[in-house]
């Protein structure tokens, strides 16, 4: 971080970016917020490109979204989707999907659908594998959870055909695994660890945590997002594991994990379930 403070020029907040990205890549989510408040710091009192202060805002919204700041999460995708002419149309698609991943947690399936769908159009617009992958990602969870499974397995397989030979980065790692093993379960024969494994994807950080969750381990995959720092997979995967136990004594820790998150960050629908499900736990 000392180089990249610096460096002291309008092309610190890029080379911060940058840096943030690959951190981000890498599992390191502590390391992606301290990168990007330098490109935050650099914007301020260098200036940038007019590109550099869209991406300054857009990834400013992910990282909220991960470290479970989501009124701020929502309100800057909110403020960016709004713009006349909202920057490059990969920023626009990380924003519609950071505000979709919000609304399908809370228990509006409408507005993340439509977010989703938006998303994944636009990433075909510029077809860059990382833009893509996410949006096809978060297309295939929310497609799921309005069980619309047999119209899910499309962007599933065209993401899993996408990840040959690439890295499972950060932003698809965050949906691929809850899509496919939705999927998964309502394929008579499939088995969601041969599907991630026979994708080929490079090995990452992220793929093990990924292999956790659709091995059914939710516990093992919700530890692996605590120790990275990203919050709402960590939630999540504690919520699927309480759900996979529905009404054993056992699933207690994680559901009280997950209904802490989803009160704090005020997801009704989430906190609904979790608390439904730690009831049934006794």
């Amino acid at each position: 971080m000392a180089a990249l403070e610096a460096l002291r020029s309008v092309h610190t907040a890029a080379a911060a970016n940058n840096w943030a990205s690959l951190l981000a890549g890498q599992g390191d989510i502590g390391g992606y917020c301290q990168a990007q408040a330098v490109s935050r710091r650099a914007v301020e009192h260098f200036g940038a490109r007019a590109d550099d202060h869209s991406l300054v805002q857009v990834t400013q919204a992910v990282e909220h979204w991960w470290t479970g700041a989501w009124d701020q999460a929502g309100a800057t995708a909110d403020a960016f989707i709004s713009q006349p002419d909202a920057g490059a149309p990969f920023l626009k698609a990380l924003c519609l999907t950071v505000r979709g991943r919000i609304a399908l947690a809370g228990g509006d399936l409408e507005a993340a659908l439509a977010d989703a769908g938006a998303a994944a159009e636009l990433s075909r617009r510029v077809m860059d594998p990382q833009t893509h992958g996410t949006a096809l990602a978060f297309w295939a969870r929310v497609l799921a959870a309005a069980k619309r499974i047999d119209e899910a397995r499309s962007p599933l397989e065209e993401l899993l055909t996408l990840l040959d030979g690439g890295p499972l980065h950060a932003e698809i790692g965050t949906d691929l695994p809850v899509a496919l093993l939705a999927v998964a379960k309502a394929t008579p024969g499939a088995d969601p660890v041969a599907m991630l494994a026979g994708a080929g994807a490079k090995p990452s950080r992220r793929l093990p945590m990924a292999s956790a969750f659709v091995a059914g381990d939710h516990a093992a995959a919700a530890a692996h997002y605590a120790a990275i720092g990203s919050l709402p997979d960590e939630a999540s995967a504690c919520l699927a594991g309480g759900r996979a136990m529905a009404g054993a004594a056992p699933a207690r820790p994680l559901l009280e994990r997950a209904l802490a998150f989803y009160t704090s960050v005020d997801a009704p629908s989430s906190r609904l379930e979790a608390e439904r499900l730690l009831s049934a736990a006794g």
